[in-house]
């Protein structure tokens, strides 16, 4: 591995190992799968085109219908959980077999002085615990009317914060909505009770984090799940990691080799605003030299490319914008939008190609 004093890594290769790291020079039929690899799946609840979950799993999935497959390989039916979510800097989806990683952000949740009532707490708890099958946010605050508008009721708030506490846990949904249960009888009994130090559960993070983005600053790495960055460095050096220079990088990074993969594909694919691959705004600009800006909350009239905008990947690159809309059984591709430098035509074909895949996955009709 090149030492961060001499040769830098070429950006381009940076961009391969970015891209390969998250799983997008392979196609699995597995949402797990996809899961697995990328660490964790953030979720949006926008579903303009699909939900922030599905489209990051669908770049990664063979052109073929995913519609319900994907959720129900998140949260089977029957048989053991395969996930839980929580929360980072956003909500989002884990492997379950990650639960014990996450009791450093759950004691650093058990330390907040916003936490509800214990009072609260308690009532939330025994209705939960009442229940056979756990409670859905809308069953479990009926009739509790404390809250207005935006806002969150009593009840909410006290559920909320005892999912980052790790009291409750959602490893399954009913009809698209989370279902809380006590995290005693949701989580496996081999998860629940695997304790870990602080130290532990950082240099695992790190791990996984390193593995999914392939390339990646100290800051990038503590970003993916919120860690304390002088703790990740700490992490990176007692695990031997060797820091890099990355062409028109100004901070050093740290790289690990991919998976071995397939030839890389060179099918285009639509990347969702919340995929792993550009949720961090700032990599995303230092690595693609691609700054995206989510406009769904802008009035119209301050947009520039539209209210759900997806990037569209060619390779190792991201070529285009794409500004896509469903509505009923229709995936409608309204404008494309070419990066600097890029021939329009051949950026608006390739486009026309990723929307027509993502219409095929979703089941719709295409119109482009």
């Amino acid at each position: 591995m090149r030492e961060h004093a001499a040769d830098p890594l070429p950006i381009a290769q940076a961009r391969r190992l970015a891209v390969a790291a998250q799983g997008l020079h392979d196609e699995t039929e597995s949402a797990v799968a996809v899961l697995r690899r990328a660490g964790l799946l953030q979720r949006d609840p926008l579903t303009r085109v699909a939900r922030a979950h599905t489209l990051t799993c669908a770049a990664r999935m063979p052109v073929a219908p995913v519609v319900g497959g994907v959720d129900r390989d998140l949260w089977p039916v029957d048989g053991r959980p395969a996930t839980f979510e929580t929360y980072t800097h956003a909500a989002c989806v884990m492997p379950i077999g990650d639960w014990p990683l996450f009791e450093i952000h759950r004691a650093r949740a058990r330390e907040r002085t916003d936490t509800p009532p214990a009072a609260v707490r308690e009532r939330v708890r025994a209705t939960i615990g009442d229940s056979e099958q756990g409670l859905t946010i809308r069953e479990l605050q009926r009739g509790d009317r404390t809250g207005g508008g935006w806002g969150w009721s009593e009840t909410k708030r006290a559920a909320e914060h005892m999912v980052w506490r790790g009291e409750l846990a959602a490893t399954r949904r009913r009809r698209r909505e989370r279902v809380l249960d006590l995290a005693e009888r949701a989580v496996p009994t081999e998860h629940l009770d695997r304790t870990l130090t602080p130290g532990e559960c950082v240099a695992a993070l790190v791990d996984h984090a390193l593995r999914a983005l392939g390339v990646a600053t100290t800051e990038d790495l503590a970003t993916y799940y919120r860690l304390p960055a002088g703790q990740v460095a700490a992490a990176l050096h007692d695990r031997g990691h060797r820091p890099i220079a990355v062409e028109g990088w100004s901070e050093v990074a740290w790289v690990v080799e991919p998976e071995p993969s397939s030839v890389p594909g060179s099918r285009a694919r639509l990347i969702g605003p919340f995929d792993n691959l550009i949720r961090d705004r700032a990599r995303t600009r230092r690595l693609f030299g691609f700054d995206y800006v989510f406009e769904a909350y802008k009035p119209e009239a301050r947009r520039t490319y539209g209210a759900y905008v997806l990037a569209v990947l060619v390779g190792d690159d991201l070529v285009a914008r794409a500004d896509v809309h469903r509505q009923g059984q229709a995936l409608t591709l309204r404008r494309v939008f070419a990066e600097t430098a890029r021939d329009e035509d051949w950026c608006r074909a390739r486009t026309v190609e990723a929307v027509e895949a993502l219409a095929t996955q979703l089941g719709l009709d295409c119109e482009t």
